[in-house]
């Protein structure tokens, strides 16, 4: 059975999961009705960076609770959230000098506009790269 605390995370969750749905369609609606895709594509992947770390914190709130000195995953930080980061400001770093893709990677990644996900992925892996570590015996004072 699931407590109160974790319903209303779930609760939360779904909630803004559709809050994150609606501002999507009123940007691509804008997108559509100014035929710009420049600024607002940027702006469609936003919404679900909460929705990311609200899942994050989902998938390790008991993680979160235990006693102990909070840690930072660099590994998990650099393999995860930086590739992520990176693809979700591709579109702004396409028009760089520098930092572009080879364009067999760059053109179907562009047409396929995964900057929700890329959004998600990013809010998740910010959240779950901190972990708490459990005191040893050792170093308990």
């Amino acid at each position: 059975m699931i407590s109160r605390k974790q319903f209303f995370l779930i609760l939360s969750f779904f909630i803004c999961l559709i809050i994150a749905m609606i501002i999507h369609s009123k940007i691509s609606f804008h997108m559509q009705l100014y035929y710009k895709t420049y600024p607002f594509i940027f702006y469609i992947g936003l919404p679900y960076i909460p929705v990311g770390i609200l899942l994050g914190y989902i998938a390790c709130q008991e993680r979160f609770h235990i006693k102990g000195k909070l840690k930072f995953n660099t590994l998990y930080f650099l393999i995860i959230f930086v590739p992520a980061l990176f693809l979700y400001f591709y579109f702004f770093i396409n028009y760089l000098p520098f930092g572009k893709l080879p364009s067999f990677f760059a053109v179907p990644y562009l047409k396929t506009k995964l900057f929700p996900l890329y959004g998600l992925l990013v809010g998740f892996s910010l959240i779950t790269s901190f972990y708490k570590e459990k005191p040893t015996e050792n170093n308990i004072n």
